[in-house]
């Protein structure tokens, strides 16, 4: 997305972002993941009468929702054609997505496989 948005592609970049849901029109995976991370914080974190865990769970959601807002802010930018904005809100987007990883990764023990990487500057 950060290419898309630096080479000025508004149109494929509109496309990325584009939360309308449309029958019959899967989700551009930009969005899509922000579903798949909310399931994977609930079921990766949450287990009965942890109550840390619930905290955590509340923590991954709240950084989803913050890569929700991001995405927004990103589509508003880009129906703009602001570049800088468009930057600056994939910026904010990122940082959400790496406080996402962080609160994950200490839920995943090295036992069972590699932990997320961050999403580079």
């Amino acid at each position: 997305l950060k290419d898309t948005l630096k080479r000025s592609d508004w149109e494929k970049a509109a496309a990325e972002v584009d939360m309308t849901r449309k029958e019959g029109v899967l989700p551009s995976p930009t969005v899509d993941m922000l579903l798949k991370a909310a399931l994977l914080a609930s079921q990766l974190l949450v287990s009965p009468n942890n109550l840390k865990e619930i905290q955590e769970a509340a923590l991954a959601r709240f950084y989803v929702n913050e890569a929700c807002y991001a995405l927004e802010l990103i589509g508003r930018a880009v129906a703009k054609q602001d570049r800088e904005a468009a930057l600056f809100a994939y910026d904010f987007g990122r940082d959400s997505w790496n406080s996402y990883i962080s609160v994950v990764n200490r839920a995943i023990p090295e036992k069972v496989g590699d932990k997320f990487e961050p999403l580079p500057s």
